[in-house]
């Protein structure tokens, strides 16, 4: 591990004497030297409320707000003296306190007086005492030259005086001649002071042709004044690089004889690029005649590199700041070249090696350079782009005399010159590429390329957080698919205070997921509490174990039985919370129970027979019977066991129809009226004289059925009007026809007047093993009227039902009718059947009942 760089207290307040350290509670913990010069109370334990404010952002005064914003400028307001302090807050390393380490905020030398503060006050490496130190030489070298250019009017204004009083007086022109000389002596030491300023000054005839130019000029420009003597600097030092905005502008104010004050960008005279902020003012004598201009320029250039590296961090931190997505910062290609003066800008996706972003101004849309980068494919392989490849920006001084850069003559063509390539990166891997051209050729400072490292950074770390996004955004659909789609209800309990339930718990309890957002686990299990039944109470989830199951049944909204289970949820080995699981088991709790009936049914059922079978063949075996006797006896046996095969049939057919799925089945176009005399013939009820009365008078009706399977059906619809109306009445069975919007239908019905259903019987007759006389005194095991159903609608038909207490019953076989049936002339129209189903071929049924 590398030595850790520290300063001792006093060294620290040396290096930033504007510093000011506070703890959790904001009191001071110590204090740099020049703000304990500027308020001596600031000393350790006072608040920091008592000494400052927050200027910008507009946060509150508190730990959390001032620390959680490292990346953030401050500006600090002393209350007392009113100055401003411009930084950033850092947190300490052990998080129990943070410091503010910045500067003064000064825009004007002047408010050094005010504030009683000298160079001295401030830390070497401050760049304010620079900047102060440039504005100050500033001001003095256009103080010097306004008062240089005021005694040369006012001294030529004196000459004339003197001239036009020498032939009037001789002592006059003694005087004159005295004054003269005084004059000349301070002109010489006001040229003395140009020649030694930092600044350029130059000094040209009213033509704008070179006069005189100072050191100054020649250390900045690199031209002497004997190559500048009788040219305008602008022919010599204005280069394609200058804004010719602003040269008009400074032609217009020459033409109009009136001074002026811009800035532009020159040329040195070894090719080097710099930024002059010009004064001009124009020199008369004393008739008014323009005779001089006088040009003081000083080099801006540190200024401007400074402000376009501010330009850009700004730029770069609030355009990524702001963006939710990644497309959102694809304007940052367009804020950037606004910033750094970048005439294109463009964003690659080293995947493809293409350019999927382009900005530039209109007049370089469609041109060379937006050609090329069109058909180009980035390759980081190439060598000078190796750094790009590394993560390190590369900066291209002149882009025209980089013989490796493939775009050079496209960048020539638009009057391209300097550039530079910032690579984003993720897991390593360079992924993208911002790439940059002006038309300003320039050196890049150490000091820029750090700005550009760190904008690397930047985007870096944004490509890193939108993949994290992404990440969890795909996380987060999946949850909620699985959470929404679960049959099951779930309410999930966290212990940061609110909850989340899905669409099937509201379905299970009817409670909206909205209501339980602010339910914690005390209040849920009051709502449950009152929805259970009073034999299956709701036990709280604070007495439940991990992985325990309960079982309840539900009074309301509807009757249910619902089992229960709870789960703690874990992040990082820490508990948050529980998950509470509600699945509905009513179906399986009844047919649990329907098969416990039916079993106890069914073995009633084969018992009965069984034990006739078995007695009646033990007398036979023990005994000698006479014949009649021996053939009673056999007959019984015969009964008996036709009543077993039945029974047996039934749960065979049953078995084969789900097995088999209706690959059985041979459906064919063919008239009804055949398959109903053949079922009515074939029934045979010992006992029963009553016949069905089948109404024929729609003797032309066709379906497309099984005749076997459908016989089946109706010779089960017989049977049950027979068991079922055991104290008598009519049974009947009549062809019907009826139309709908799913077409035309030809209906069986089969009618009785025995003891009828009720309408909760009705609901439950299609249920297997389900009959609606469990007493036992009427035959049957439940499976008739599934397999009648399942018939019916295995040839695209339905099943309508219709009974009352005490009435009896009728049942109708809806079945698609064939194209060559007559339409009906009238029929009722009660519920349509549905669309005809994939078809399956049914088993053979032994007039198993349903009721």
């Amino acid at each position: 591990m590398p030595p850790h760089v520290t300063l001792s207290p006093a060294r620290f307040a040396e290096a930033f004497p504007f510093h000011i350290a506070f703890d959790r509670e904001l009191r001071l913990i110590q204090t740099g030297r020049t703000m304990l010069k500027l308020d001596a109370t600031m000393v350790p334990g006072s608040a920091i409320s008592g000494h400052l404010r927050i200027h910008r952002p507009e946060v509150s005064m508190g730990f959390g707000p001032l620390t959680e914003r490292p990346e953030s400028l401050f500006l600090l307001e002393h209350l007392r003296t009113g100055l401003t302090l411009r930084g950033q807050v850092m947190l300490l390393d052990d998080g129990d306190g943070a410091v503010f380490l910045g500067s003064p905020w000064f825009t004007d030398p002047k408010a050094l007086d005010e504030f009683g503060l000298g160079v001295d006050d401030f830390a070497i490496h401050d760049p304010v005492v620079d900047l102060l130190q440039l504005l100050q030489a500033q001001k003095i070298a256009l103080a010097d030259q306004r008062r240089l250019a005021e005694t040369l009017t006012r001294q030529r204004s004196e000459l004339r005086d003197a001239n036009r009083r020498l032939g009037e007086q001789n002592d006059a022109l003694a005087r004159a001649s005295v004054k003269l000389r005084a004059q000349e002596a301070e002109t010489r030491k006001l040229a003395l002071v140009a020649a030694r300023t930092d600044n350029a000054v130059i000094i040209t005839d009213p033509k704008g042709r070179v006069e005189w130019v100072n050191e100054g000029c020649t250390r900045l420009t690199g031209y002497t004044l004997d190559e500048l003597r009788g040219r305008t600097p602008g022919s010599v030092l204005q280069s394609e690089e200058t804004d010719p905005a602003t040269v008009e502008t400074i032609r217009e104010r020459l033409r109009r004889q009136e001074g002026f004050s811009v800035e532009i960008a020159n040329r040195a005279k070894d090719g080097r690029a710099y930024w002059v902020a010009i004064e001009m003012q124009p020199i008369h004598d004393e008739r008014g005649q323009l005779v001089n201009f006088m040009a003081v320029e000083s080099d801006i250039t540190q200024r401007r590199q400074a402000q376009r590296r501010l330009a850009l961090q700004y730029t770069v931190t609030n355009v990524l700041a702001s963006a939710s997505r990644a497309r959102d910062a694809l304007p940052l290609v367009e804020k950037i070249c606004e910033a750094l003066d970048m005439r294109i800008g463009s964003f690659w996706e080293m995947r493809s090696g293409r350019c999927t972003y382009l900005w530039c101004p209109p007049e370089l849309r469609g041109g060379a350079m937006e050609r090329a980068c069109a058909d180009f494919r980035y390759d980081l392989d190439l060598p000078h782009l190796q750094p790009l490849a590394r993560g390190e920006p590369l900066w291209i001084d002149d882009l025209g005399r980089m013989p490796a850069f493939r775009r050079r003559e496209a960048a020539v063509q638009d009057g391209l010159r300097a550039g530079f390539a910032l690579p984003i990166q993720l897991d390593g891997r360079t992924i993208a590429v911002l790439e940059f051209a002006g038309r300003v050729a320039e050196r890049s400072s150490e000091t820029m390329m750090q700005v550009l490292r760190s904008t690397c950074d930047q985007l870096s770390d944004f490509a890193a957080r939108m993949r994290d996004r992404r990440e969890l955004q795909r996380l987060t659909d999946e949850f909620e698919a699985i959470f929404s789609l679960s049959p099951n209800g779930l309410v999930a309990f966290h212990q940061g205070g609110y909850t989340i339930a899905n669409q099937a718990m509201r379905d299970l309890t009817g409670f909206e997921p909205e209501a339980l957002r602010a339910v914690n686990e005390e209040a849920f299990d009051a709502m449950m509490s009152a929805l259970c039944a009073a034999d299956t109470p709701w036990v709280a989830l604070s007495q439940a174990g991990e992985g325990d199951t309960q079982v309840f049944r539900l009074t309301h909204p509807r009757r249910r039985v619902l089992a229960r289970s709870v789960r703690a949820m874990h992040s990082h080995g820490t508990e948050i919370g529980r998950i509470v699981f509600l699945r509905d088991i009513t179906h399986e709790t009844e047919v649990d129970r329907m098969k416990s009936e039916f079993l106890s049914t069914a073995a009633h059922e084969l018992r009965t027979p069984m034990a006739s079978i078995h007695g009646f063949s033990e007398l036979l075996l023990a005994r000698d019977f006479d014949d009649e006797t021996r053939r009673e006896l056999l007959e019984t046996i015969h009964k008996q066991s036709s009543l077993l095969v039945s029974l047996v049939n039934d749960l065979l057919d049953l078995a084969r129809i789900e097995a088999r799925g209706g690959k059985d089945f041979r459906p064919k176009a063919q008239p009804l009226l055949p398959i109903l005399r053949e079922a009515v013939g074939s029934l045979m009820v010992p006992g029963d004289p009553r016949k069905v009365m089948l109404d024929t008078s729609e003797d032309s009706a066709q379906a497309e059925v099984d005749a076997e399977r459908l016989n089946q059906a109706i010779v089960n619809l017989l049977s049950n009007a027979y068991k079922y109306s055991p104290g008598g009445g009519a049974i009947r069975m009549t062809i019907r026809q009826r139309d709908d919007d799913a077409g035309r239908w030809v209906g069986i019905a089969v009618s009785d007047e025995g003891i009828g259903m009720s309408p909760e019987q009705i609901e439950r007759l299609f249920e297997r093993f389900y009959r609606a006389d469990p007493s036992g005194t009427i035959p049957g095991t439940g499976l008739g009227m599934p397999l009648v159903k399942e018939i019916t609608e295995l040839m695209g038909g339905r099943v309508e039902v219709r009974s009352a207490l005490g009435r009896g019953t009728e049942v109708t076989l809806w079945l698609p009718a064939c194209a060559s049936a007559p339409q009906p002339e009238s029929a009722p129209k009660p519920r349509s059947a549905p669309k005809p189903r994939a078809r399956r071929t049914p088993t053979r049924s032994r007039k198993t009942d349903k009721r």
